[in-house]
């Protein structure tokens, strides 16, 4: 949740959109710039088959969670609009890949019977965050312009990538492992 509420979709498409704007991007640039953050989602969802099976899943996780907080710091230094979604489509590569891995876990991990249940409340839970985060985007960029929004972005994002270094997340088994409880 940590992640989602400073780098969902929305929020951080606002952030580059509005960053390029106060660059002085064009629309072709700004377009471009969400087209090279949305093609680093694609990117992912076609790799995560594979990472899935040839990547550790701790591995993935502590590459998804400190891809957000690296990626946020790199933003402050992107000389261009192009680079902004070039940084952002890393991060959201990432993402599909964990996913992927999370998916697993439950359904190896649920049984068939509270498949729905489970996957209900992790969706919820999932999009509760994304709106105030959207929000927090737009207040931020306002009140005290792009750096403070990455610099925010990069301090929540970094704090939930925390739980990525705890020993059971260092220690987890391939999702084919786990038992049906």
């Amino acid at each position: 949740m940590g992640v989602n509420l400073v780098f969902t979709q929305t929020g951080a498409f606002l952030a580059i959109i509005a960053t390029a704007e106060s660059q002085g991007a064009s629309h072709l640039q700004i377009g471009m710039t969400v087209s090279l953050a949305g093609t680093g989602g694609l990117l992912g969802a076609l790799v995560s088959g594979a990472v899935v099976r040839w990547v550790r899943p701790s591995t993935t996780f502590l590459v998804a969670a400190w891809s957000a907080p690296v990626g946020a710091l790199t933003l402050l230094a992107a000389p261009n609009a192009v680079l902004l979604g070039a940084i952002v489509g890393c991060v959201f590569a990432a993402v599909p890949c964990a996913n992927a891995v999370f998916y697993g876990y439950v359904a190896a991990s649920v049984g068939d019977d509270l498949q729905g249940r489970v996957l209900g409340a992790v969706m919820f839970l999932a999009m509760l965050s994304q709106p105030v985060g959207i929000l927090g985007v737009g207040i931020v960029f306002d009140h005290a312009g792009p750096r403070w929004v990455f610099l925010t972005m990069a301090c929540v994002s970094g704090v939930a990538a925390l739980c990525s270094l705890t020993p059971a997340m260092r220690a987890l088994p391939r999702p084919e492992e786990a038992s049906v409880a």
